[in-house]
This record gives structure tokens, sequence and C-alpha cells, in this order.
């Protein structure tokens, strides 16, 4: 499988995540970045960066999601590196906001331990993290 291929699993995994446990198995509030995605359902750029899931809040008790997929190969790089703490940063500032993390499953324990660094670093202790485990890669 390739490098794309895996992307997109691990994208499509973190979208029926969140559509189920937040949106209660409807998808029609959540944008996500993929090719031929209509620009009026991608999400939009976050701190210069665009998410590969994003859901707004649309009241003051729904929750804010922004999520990202990486693989093995790209969860620890310096662009993954500046493009999480962003999205961290501004989870930080968002009241009830999450940020999910979809990596395959041989790298989940690896992806915790980055985004803990990541909050501790960058002291974004108001920063909800979450990550997929138990995912093909």
């Amino acid at each position: 499988m390739t490098e794309t291929q895996i992307h997109m699993n691990l994208v499509t995994a973190l979208k029926e995540k969140i559509v189920h446990q937040f949106l209660c198995g409807d998808p029609g509030l959540l944008l996500i970045d993929t090719p031929g995605q209509s620009t009026g359902k991608k999400p939009p750029q976050i701190n210069g960066y665009v998410p590969d899931v994003f859901v707004p809040r649309l009241g003051n008790n729904t929750h804010y999601i922004i999520g990202e997929a990486k693989t093995a190969n790209d969860l620890e790089t310096r662009h993954s590196t500046m493009q999480i703490t962003a999205f961290l940063k501004h989870c930080n500032e968002v009241n009830n906001s999450i940020f999910f993390l979809a990596v395959p499953w041989d790298k989940a324990l690896s992806a915790k331990s980055f985004l803990k660094q990541i909050v501790r670093t960058n002291n974004l202790l108001n920063a909800k993290t979450y990550v997929l485990e138990k995912l093909r890669g």
C-alpha cells in the first residue's frame, strides 16, 4: 500500500470516529481535506495549516475538533511538528476543543509521546488530545 493510500485510510478512520462519537452519525458538519472535495467542504486554514478533518463549533455545548492523519514516515518530521504545534496552540485557545491524531497502530505510543512533548514544551495545558489506536498502516 502506498503512503497516499495509508494516509487516506487514516483520514477515513478519523472521519468515522468523529462522526460516530461527536456528530451522532451525521457527517454533514464535518469538513474534510480530500482530493475532489469542493472548496466549501474543505477545512479552513488554522495558524497557517489546513487540517485533514475539521468540525466547527455551532454552539456553546458542542465540540470544536481538529483532526490530522500521519503515516509512520510522516509523524515526526519537521513539517508535522510545526503543523501539529500550530493546531494544538489553536486548540489551547478554544474552549471545548479536541485535537485528534490518527496514526498506524504501531505508532500510537510514539504519537502519544510526541503530542505530550509538544504540549509540555509549549505550555499548552488546555489542549486536549486524542490518538486513534489500532489502525492499519
